[in-house]
């Protein structure tokens, strides 16, 4: 769906990051992926940067902020007509 951004929230979730985005790719093929990572320590934006060679993915780094900010942040950047929000570990099915 070209009309629908979805915002992926992360902070140290490198175990569940890559199946987050490839649930995404696998139900929304054609949505725009914004993943808001909060100052991550562990491997997750490398999970994250696997993906960006296959497919755009954004990427805002948003460190020392609440969830809340973080994800208000990332909405206003949003161009597109629906928007979904999801947590690294959650997954579409």
């Amino acid at each position: 769906m070209k009309d629908l951004t979805i915002i992926i929230r992360n902070r140290n979730e490198s175990q569940y990051i890559g199946f987050a985005i490839q649930s995404v790719i696998d139900f929304f093929p054609n949505s725009k992926i914004i993943v808001i990572d909060n100052d991550s320590k562990d491997d997750s934006l490398k999970v994250v940067s696997l993906f960006q060679n296959i497919i755009p993915i954004e990427v805002l780094n948003i460190n020392k902020y609440s969830p809340g900010l973080c994800l208000n942040y990332a909405i206003k950047s949003v161009k597109t007509k629906y928007l979904l929000i999801l947590s690294a570990h959650a997954q579409i099915t």
